[in-house]
């Protein structure tokens, strides 16, 4: 058992209890740090005007994408997306993903539910290091929530709207966003969504509107208080006490079909 006070992350509360803050657990930070908000942009001018949910990027057999919800981007065309490269305050800087790979095109002997609609959007370069963390799905340790032991925390990382995301044209155009880190318990497998789970979490009052897409991350503590980070999914729907959140292994899944996909349609772009 490992003593509160030497846990990482753990910050002091009132009647001496503990809180865990993700900005204080290096492991977790790095991990969420491949989780960026979806931008739409106006076709002809590229200008930015809204933000609509959470998107974070992978690489799996040399590919990148950023992959995110079905319905953040259900009626968005490819030339009208992007995924931010800055998650703070800054020059607002972005990279277009001109190809979404929707899962009717994924899988299309599967029946259809709104919970596992996975969007892959393909972007039109790979992000530099320096401007987003690239979840690799080869190396990363991939979560079997079926043998999940409730000793450790499971989080998300995402941009709610309810972040006052903000825009400005003057002084070369800057936004501030907050980027929000969910952390709770595993709540176990979803009783009726197939191949969805749910972390039981406490989110901002007005709800859980733009966490769709987020990266969900199952974390194991160490003996010496560390945490150490899995991948276990994303998020695909929820409310203001708890996320829903898709399988790792089953988004896995369509990312392989997007790597088959681009490798038997090479050079082909737009919307599917």
């Amino acid at each position: 058992m490992v003593d509160p006070n030497d846990v990482e992350g753990a910050v002091p509360v009132a009647d001496g209890k503990f809180e865990l803050s993700v900005e204080r657990m290096p492991r977790m930070n790095e991990f969420f740090h491949c989780a960026l908000p979806i931008l739409h942009l106006d076709d002809e001018n590229g200008a930015w005007h809204g933000v609509g949910g959470t998107a974070f990027f992978v690489r799996y057999r040399g590919r990148v994408f950023a992959v995110t919800a079905g319905h953040c981007v259900r009626d968005a065309s490819g030339s009208s997306l992007a995924v931010a490269t800055v998650s703070e305050a800054g020059p607002l800087k972005w990279i277009r993903t001109p190809e979404i790979l929707r899962t009717p095109v994924l899988d299309p002997w599967s029946p259809y539910s709104e919970a596992t609609d996975v969007a892959i959007l393909v972007p039109e370069r790979e992000p530099e290091p320096e401007e987003v963390r690239i979840l690799d799905l080869e190396d990363s340790l991939l979560v079997d929530l079926r043998k999940w032991e409730v000793e450790g925390v499971v989080a998300a990382s995402g941009f709610p709207r309810t972040g006052a995301m903000r825009y400005e044209e003057e002084g070369g155009g800057v936004y501030a966003s907050v980027h929000y880190f969910a952390i709770g318990q595993y709540g176990g497998p979803h009783p009726s969504l197939v191949a969805c789970h749910i972390l039981i979490t406490k989110m901002p009052p007005e709800g859980p509107d733009g966490m769709s897409g987020s990266p969900v991350a199952c974390c194991r503590i160490e003996n010496d208080g560390t945490w150490t980070p899995g991948f276990a999914g994303m998020v695909v729907m929820g409310g203001v006490d708890r996320l829903h959140f898709l399988d790792g292994a089953r988004l896995l899944g369509y990312v392989r079909a997007a790597v088959r996909l681009i490798e038997e349609h090479r050079g082909g772009a737009g919307s599917r």
